[in-house]
């Protein structure tokens, strides 16, 4: 059984590598959203529309960083590569384009 392990140690570091550029894009938004709205009331507007933006963006990294980091707790207890539904393995085709993914491409389908 050993033998058929799969060393998922540089895709780890590559989604590692991710989810500190995802922590760093998600730091600047908040520093962005903390600052204060300018004092004239058209220019008000402009920038909590722009927070709004921000918020979703922000929302957008954070559901990626939860999957990263999902994704890096399966590869350290051994269950990455396995889909989640059928408990088949996923291809490495599907895991280098989708490195989240918790099923393959049968099942997502």
């Amino acid at each position: 059984m050993e033998g058929m392990m799969t060393d998922y140690t540089a895709l780890a570091e590559r989604l590692r590598a991710r989810l500190a550029e995802l922590a760093g894009r998600s730091e600047r938004i908040e520093d962005d959203l903390r600052g204060a709205l300018d004092a004239d009331y058209a220019e008000q507007a402009s920038e909590i529309a722009d927070d709004e933006a921000l918020e979703e963006v922000d929302a957008v990294l954070q559901a990626e960083a939860g999957q990263i980091g999902a994704a890096l707790m399966r590869i350290e207890n051994g269950t990455y590569g396995t889909c989640g539904n059928c408990g088949e393995t996923i291809a490495p085709a599907r895991l280098e384009a989708e490195p989240a993914a918790t099923r393959c491409i049968k099942c997502a389908a």
